[in-house]
């Protein structure tokens, strides 16, 4: 009798450990796909997690926005209940895929099937590709037009993350999202 309780303790604890664990990367890309009319790849970097995903949409037109939050460790905010993601979807015009808009992220990237323009950006080349860049004491934003989409990062300097490691993540996001 003891047996089947532990038994069964555990397979309850396995089932619940199932269940909340962080969506895959592939299931993201499979409902951004179903949502949006472009192809958007949704990069993976290395020393960082993706901690926030949504679909913007705006309030004119069908170029619905993605934007992706990425952090060095997952942030532990709660996922959002399904009445607050039906009110954000309302109003302010956003679907929340996974995690919390509240999130830290450390950069995050908009992928649009419109072009980029960055205002008082230099034109760079990252990994042989075009970059419009911006950077200042705060932060750094890359983009990129490739195709039918184009990619916007914007990373937030902190104590973990400088200059340097910006380019780096920036060369990772072109080199994967470029063909």
């Amino acid at each position: 009798m003891m047996l089947r309780v532990i038994v069964f303790s555990m397979m309850v604890i396995l089932i619940i450990s199932g269940c909340s664990q962080q969506t895959s990367p592939q299931t993201i890309q499979g409902q951004v796909n179903d949502e949006v009319k472009y192809n958007v790849e949704i990069p993976k970097f290395q020393g960082f997690v993706m901690n926030f995903v949504s679909i913007e949409y705006p309030p004119v037109g069908e170029n619905k926005r993605v934007r992706l939050g990425y952090t060095t460790e997952k942030d532990n905010l709660p996922e959002l209940t399904k009445e607050e993601k039906e009110l954000l979807r309302k109003g302010h015009n956003m679907n929340i895929l996974f995690g919390n808009p509240d999130s830290r992220n450390d950069f995050y990237i908009e992928v649009s099937n419109s072009e980029t323009q960055v205002v008082n950006s230099e034109v760079t080349t990252i990994s042989g590709e075009k970059v419009q860049t911006l950077t200042d004491d705060k932060h750094a934003i890359f983009a990129i037009n490739i195709e039918e989409s184009s990619y916007k990062l914007n990373v937030v300097f902190n104590d973990e993350i400088n200059k340097q490691d910006s380019l780096n993540i920036a060369e990772q996001l072109i080199k994967q999202v470029v063909h």
